[in-house]
């Protein structure tokens, strides 16, 4: 038998706010796209900013990678080379993150501004294809 019981609902406002300064936004790309199988609009803001690659982090996927990590460090301290075909063949597993540095005040002259609206059509089931 079903438990049906009765409650109340209540009305909330969705605000998405985002501050984009003028230098920005003219440089920058917006498409929208209506989506008529879900009645969605999408936005979306690109814009190419200039960058380089700095360095990259790498730290233990977990606490059991940092113990193992831990562990392989001091038996290489202590010049313990009995477990070297175990570390081998089961290495510390990282995650590895890639530093960035972006400049994004400085322009790219030959960067053109545009607008574009899109409407999806029903039979793309909602995907875009860029």
């Amino acid at each position: 038998m079903l438990n049906i019981t009765e409650t109340t609902l209540q009305k909330y406002k969705f605000v998405l706010r985002q501050r984009i300064t003028e230098e920005c936004l003219n440089d920058m790309d917006i498409d929208i796209t209506v989506d008529r199988m879900t009645k969605e609009v999408i936005f979306r803001f690109r814009k190419d900013i200039l960058g380089r690659k700095m360095d990259k982090i790498e730290f233990p996927l977990n606490w059991k990678e940092a113990v193992k990590e831990a562990f392989y460090n001091w038996l290489k301290r202590h010049k313990i080379k009995l477990l070297n075909k175990y570390i081998k063949n089961h290495p510390v597993k990282h995650n590895v993150y890639e530093v960035r540095e972006y400049y994004p005040k400085i322009s790219i002259p030959e960067h053109e501004h545009r607008v574009r609206f899109e409407r999806i059509e029903e039979d793309l089931n909602g995907w875009e294809v860029e």
